[in-house]
């Protein structure tokens, strides 16, 4: 067993300005959790991995986390249980605290066209980050949609990348309810589900029934409202290059010996192992093995490994091996050798506005605030002036005002008078003052889109059932990408958003 002392942190015994209480003792406090024995301290060595005296975990040291469902709060592992504070973002409710991500998993992730980024992935399918238009005020930040209070001082400790915060505990409607089967519960009433028993390909969800393309009516994606898509074929691979039994050919599968799948196709893969300088590779071309420092260089009618020479040669001089250095002396004292050219480097340093740079162009040297123009043949240094002018027009420097007035109620960015869509409190498909429409309200089971009203389209793992958007994986099966549900004895390629048997 790895054992790894924690050190000991003594804690306060009385109740402390802080946000949950977690014992019986501090109704309405903090209260500082002591160890069974009442001494106001914490252990002195626990062993990691020990269970220390009268149950629980202790997660004083960062690296040390809580099992699902626990959270570290006064360096313990505790239920995040849900208390009435003042921090809670329900008003008059209950909250408790979670660790929520911090960090966009997807900030740095490029998807290509009808693909979306989830939890740092690009699955298939056209699905909204549930943040994505979502606005949270100073000290708050957005998790799933909602708008959570980060609360630092609650000494919660949480994973690299996620923070404290105070969610609402809303009771669940549907705990305790049981349904038939083909039934789901939504809003704590058991109905149909529409849902039960279809499954769709990846990219396409469930909307009452029926297999909708997540990329419809989106840009890049099909018209609304096409028709359903089939259930997707699974194609069948073993031998590289052979029909994959859904109209294609199989990209992967094996190949004789010495050969790879590319592109549906067996290569030769090249064999220099062990080999020199111009040793046949196998498949029809030269081994280029050198040591570190050395090139195969071609001598008459010998291949060799030859070392380049460019040491005290000039730029661009051949490097004795069929080459040319790339760096060296150059012959003026402001060129600079680049990849083996002599490059010029402008010199304004003491210059003034229409200087020569010394490469054949001219210095700009200005005061702050001021623009180094030319006038016929005589260059000076020219102060912009837009002072109560037109936005778009001259500011006397051979430039333009990107602020200024506008007619007719439009604004002025960067140089341009522009209309701004006035949206607010407005219904979906209402004017917005500019000649399009508003992407605002519609009745409860729709969303606007390009301007119209149409039906829900859920989120990552959800279908549509009636109005509702709910769960697409049951209980004891795992969400793969966002349409996929991979059941016991599966895990999921998240490449492809299929489900394969464990090895």
């Amino acid at each position: 067993m790895n054992r790894r002392a924690l050190v000991a942190h003594p804690i306060r015994s009385a109740c402390g300005a802080v946000l949950l209480c977690l014992l019986a003792g501090c109704p309405g406090k903090i209260g500082e959790r002591a160890l069974p024995d009442n001494t106001g301290a914490r252990i002195d060595h626990w062993i990691y991995g020990e269970q220390p005296p009268g149950g629980g975990s202790i997660c004083t040291i960062p690296e040390y986390y809580c099992p699902g469902g626990k959270i570290c709060f006064q360096g313990f592992c505790n239920d995040s249980v849900c208390v009435q504070t003042a921090k809670c973002p329900n008003p008059g409710g209950k909250c408790k605290v979670v660790c929520t991500p911090v960090e966009d998993a997807c900030a740095s992730v490029n998807c290509e066209a009808g693909s979306s980024c989830v939890g740092g992935r690009c699955v298939k399918g056209c699905f909204d980050a549930p943040c994505a238009h979502v606005t949270c005020g100073a000290g708050r930040i957005c998790s799933n949609g909602a708008c959570l209070t980060l609360a630092p001082e609650t000494g919660a400790q949480c994973p690299p990348g996620t923070a404290a915060a105070m969610q609402a505990c809303a009771e669940n409607p549907c705990a305790g309810v049981s349904c038939a089967q083909g039934e789901i519960c939504v809003g704590g009433t058991c109905i149909k589900n529409t849902c039960a028993g279809v499954t769709c390909e990846p990219g396409f969800y469930c909307s009452n029934g029926k297999c909708v393309d997540s990329c419809a009516g989106k840009p890049g994606g099909p018209p609304t409202g096409g028709a359903p898509k089939p259930p997707a074929c699974v194609k069948k691979c073993s031998v590289c290059g052979e029909a994959d039994g859904c109209g294609g050919t199989c990209t992967t599968g094996s190949c004789p010996q010495g050969e790879a799948c590319k592109q549906g196709k067996c290569e030769c893969v090249p064999d220099c192992i062990g080999k020199f300088c111009n040793d046949d590779n196998g498949c029809g071309g030269k081994c280029k093995g050198c040591p570190p420092d050395q090139i195969c260089d071609q001598t008459n009618i010998t291949w060799l490994c030859c070392t380049p020479d460019c040491a005290g040669k000039a730029c661009g001089a051949p490097d004795g091996c069929g080459g040319i250095c790339g760096d060296g002396s150059c012959a003026a004292s402001n060129e600079l050798c680049k990849k083996g050219t002599c490059v010029c480097q402008p010199d304004c340093t003491a210059k003034a506005c229409g200087d020569d740079n010394g490469c054949g162009g001219t210095c700009k040297n200005c005061s702050s605030g001021q623009r180094c123009i030319a006038s016929a043949a005589t260059w000076s240094c020219c102060t912009p002036s837009c002072t109560g002018k037109a936005c778009g027009a001259s500011d006397g420097c051979g430039g333009t005002c990107k602020q200024g007035s506008c007619a007719g109620g439009l604004t002025c960015k960067s140089g341009k008078c522009v209309c701004i869509p006035q949206c607010a409190g407005k219904a979906c498909g209402a004017a917005d003052g500019c000649g399009g429409v508003c992407a605002g309200s519609c009745p409860s089971g729709q969303s606007c889109k390009s301007g119209q009203c149409v039906p829900l389209s859920c989120p990552c793992g959800k279908q549509l059932v009636g109005a509702s958007c709910v769960d697409i994986c049951s209980s004891g099966t795992t969400l793969c990408g966002c349409t996929t549900c991979c059941g016991p004895g599966t895990n999921c390629d998240f490449a492809s958003a299929t489900c394969k048997p464990v090895n």
